[in-house]
């Protein structure tokens, strides 16, 4: 019982910074709670949760059927994973480092429910790092839980963490644009791109047998 609270909570942790992208999404989800109210976000925020779920959906099953077919050598099928993950998260961490955020009053409007949904589906799954972002994620759970109760118990929760991060960051989306200046972003974004470092660091430790 233990070990599933602790893969539950880990989950919620981990959802939490990917909302933190900074991405399109981000400023989707405060400009329509600023400009059409909190409804309007609440059905991006839905368009998004089901895009992450196709995208976890694929990814999962791409990353499954890798490991199966080394079945020969599962720790050297393990060791491509920690590999090849640990680089892309810290090239990630790299870039999100490196990127330029900036402010902007954008304001989109929409009639129709369908539309906010429809906006935040298509900016979560069009965007390629999500997908990378879910493959690695996948692999390193792989490698910290060999149940797949467990496994899908952290995947649970980090669905409802995003999902519940993005309904606050709406609601509070008032109070956050009066500190969303340049300076502010820049933290943010240094802070998500040393998460995705260290944890791809991490994972390459792992890889090479440090950890």
């Amino acid at each position: 019982m233990i070990n599933y609270l602790l893969a539950f909570l880990s989950g919620l942790v981990i959802g939490i910074p990917m909302c933190f992208s900074l991405g399109p999404v981000f400023f989707a989800l405060i400009q329509n709670s600023l400009s059409n109210g909190i409804k309007s976000a609440f059905f991006i925020a839905s368009g998004v949760i089901i895009a992450d779920i196709i995208l976890f959906g694929a990814a999962y099953t791409g990353t499954h059927l890798f490991i199966e077919g080394q079945n020969t050598d599962r720790s050297s099928a393990n060791f491509w994973v920690e590999l090849l993950g640990g680089s892309i998260l810290v090239i990630m961490g790299y870039f999100t480092i490196r990127k330029h955020v900036k402010e902007t009053n954008e304001r989109k409007f929409f009639n129709n429910p369908v539309m906010y949904f429809m906006r935040g589906f298509v900016l979560n799954f069009l965007n390629p790092m999500n997908f990378f972002a879910w493959v690695v994620l996948i692999a390193n759970v792989n490698v910290a839980y060999v149940t797949t109760s467990y496994r899908f118990t952290f995947y649970i929760a980090t669905l409802i963490s995003i999902f519940s991060t993005e309904i606050i960051i709406s609601f509070f989306a008032a109070r956050i644009t009066k500190v969303l200046n340049a300076r502010t972003l820049r933290i943010i974004s240094t802070g998500n791109g040393l998460i995705f470092m260290g944890c791809g660091i991490w994972l390459l430790g792992t890889a090479f047998g440090y950890f």
